[in-house]
C-alpha cells in the first residue's frame, strides 16, 4: 500500500474528452467523488472517440472530476503505452469497465496473466454486459471470450461488480462461483436545470445514448411512425453502429409528415440537463439497463421518461413519473406517447414534479456508499 492515500487505477475507455455523459463514466465519476477523502483515483481513457485522429503517441493528462485523466491513443493491440504507464506509476487496487473492451479492460488482464503487471485486487464492473440480451449481441465471440476468461488465469484476484440482484444472476449464469461484489450507483442531485420557453408548441421528445443495437434506438423510431400527435423528436449521442444508423436512418426517413427528427451528435453532460429539461418526454427503450443514468439524469431535470420494463425504475406510470411498456412493442409505446401528451398543461406540470421527487427519493434513499468504500480500502490494503 502506498504511504498516503491508497491509489486507484481506474479504466473507463469511453471518457474521452466532451464524452462525459456516457452511463459508465457517470457512474465511475460519482462513485469515485464520494471516496476522494481516503483514496486517490487515477483514470485512463481513450484520446478521442473510435476514428479520431491519434495524438501522435503522447500522453496527455488533465484534471478530471474525481482525479487524474491520461488520454492515451488506441492501436490495434489496445491503448498504447497503457501497460507502462502502469507499470510505472504503481497502484493499490485497479477498477476496469466493461467485460468486452478490448481497448483496456482485456489488453490489462492479459498483461497482469502473463507477469507485465502485478496481479493486484481488482474490481471488473459488468455494465449490464452479461444479460441475456446483451449476450446476444455478437454471441459466438462472447461465447469464446467467456470460455477463455473462465479457463485461464485471467480473472485471477478479480472481483466482478454489479448493481443488483438481476445482475448478479446474470454473472453467476457466465461465470460460476466466481467473487461477485454488489453495490448501487451512487448518484447526487444536481440543481433543477430551467425550463426554457420557446414559441414552439409542437411536443418536444428525446433520445440520449449511444446509437448502438443494444439502446433501442430503432424501437423508438418504430413506435413514432405509429404515434398521432405531432412531434420533434431529438437524438442525441455518438454513432456506434454505422450499419445500425443507416438502419435508423431509413425509418427515420420513412416517418409520416407530422413527425420531425434532428440528430445532434454527441452531448456533454454539463449540456444534457438543459436538453432534457426542455424536452416533454424521454425516450428510453433499450433492451435492458443495470441503472439507466439518462433515465435518471431526465427525471433529476423534471422530464418523465418512457423506457423499458428491463431496468431498475420500475411503476413509473403509478408515480406519475413515466411510462414502462415493452420496448420491442411499437403500438403499447406510440398508445404511450400520445396519452401522455394529450394530458392538460397543469397534469404536464404535476408528472413533470414527480419525475424530479422520484430522483430525490433514490438519492436519499441511497445506502451503498459505505459498502464501495470498504471495498477498495480493504482491497487497497490486502
Amino acid at each position: 500500500m502506498s504511504e498516503s492515500r491508497p491509489r486507484i487505477t481506474t479504466l473507463v475507455g469511453a471518457a474521452w474528452p466532451h464524452n462525459d455523459a456516457s452511463g459508465p463514466v457517470q457512474s465511475v465519476n460519482h462513485a469515485a467523488a464520494a471516496m476522494t477523502d481516503i483514496l486517490e483515483f487515477r483514470f485512463h481513457a481513450r484520446s478521442g472517440p473510435p476514428g479520431s485522429a491519434a495524438l501522435a503517441g503522447h500522453l496527455v493528462s488533465q484534471s478530471g472530476p474525481a482525479g487524474r485523466i491520461t488520454y492515451h491513443d488506441v492501436g490495434a493491440l489496445g491503448a498504447r503505452d497503457l501497460t507502462s504507464t502502469l507499470r510505472s506509476q504503481g497502484q493499490d487496487a485497479l477498477w476496469l469497465n466493461s467485460v468486452w473492451d478490448r481497448e483496456f479492460t482485456l489488453p490489462i488482464l492479459f498483461a497482469r496473466a502473463i507477469g507485465k503487471l502485478p496481479r493486484i485486487p481488482a474490481l471488473l464492473s459488468t455494465r449490464g454486459e452479461m444479460s441475456r440480451e446483451a449476450l446476444a449481441l455478437q454471441p459466438q465471440r462472447k461465447r469464446a471470450m467467456r470460455w477463455l476468461l473462465r479457463n485461464t488465469p485471467l480473472l485471477e484476484n478479480v472481483t466482478f461488480h454489479v448493481t443488483g440482484p438481476i445482475e448478479a444472476q446474470d454473472v453467476g449464469r457466465s461465470f460460476p462461483g466466481h467473487a461477485i461484489f454488489q453495490a448501487g450507483n451512487i448518484r447526487s442531485l444536481p440543481p433543477l436545470p430551467p425550463r426554457r420557453v420557446s414559441e414552439q408548441t409542437i411536443p418536444r421528445l428525446m433520445f440520449l445514448g449511444r446509437i448502438s443495437p443494444v439502446k433501442g434506438l430503432d424501437n423508438a423510431l418504430y413506435a413514432l411512425a405509429l404515434v398521432e400527435t405531432p412531434v420533434r423528436f431529438d437524438i442525441y449521442g455518438p454513432v456506434h453502429n454505422e450499419a445500425y444508423w443507416d438502419k435508423c436512418r431509413a425509418l427515420i426517413a420513412s416517418l409520416p409528415n407530422h413527425i420531425t427528427v434532428h440528430h445532434h451528435g454527441p452531448i456533454q453532460n454539463r449540456d444534457a440537463s438543459e436538453q432534457f429539461a426542455n424536452a416533454d418526454l424521454f425516450l428510453n427503450l433499450s433492451s435492458s439497463e443495470n441503472f439507466g443514468h439518462t433515465i435518471f439524469e431526465s427525471l433529476a431535470a423534471g422530464t418523465p421518461v418512457l423506457t423499458g420494463q428491463k431496468t431498475p425504475w420500475n411503476a413509473l406510470e403509478k408515480q406519475c413519473a413515466g411510462f414502462n411498456r415493452p420496448s420491442d412493442d411499437p403500438v403499447q409505446t406510440a398508445a404511450a406517447i400520445d396519452a401522455y401528451l394529450s394530458l392538460t398543461a397543469a397534469e404536464h406540470e404535476n408528472w413533470r414534479r414527480a419525475a424530479r421527487a422520484l430522483a430525490a427519493r433514490f438519492v436519499e434513499e441511497q445506502t451503498d456508499r459505505d459498502l464501495w468504500r470498504q471495498w477498495f480500502v480493504e482491497a487497497a490494503t490486502s
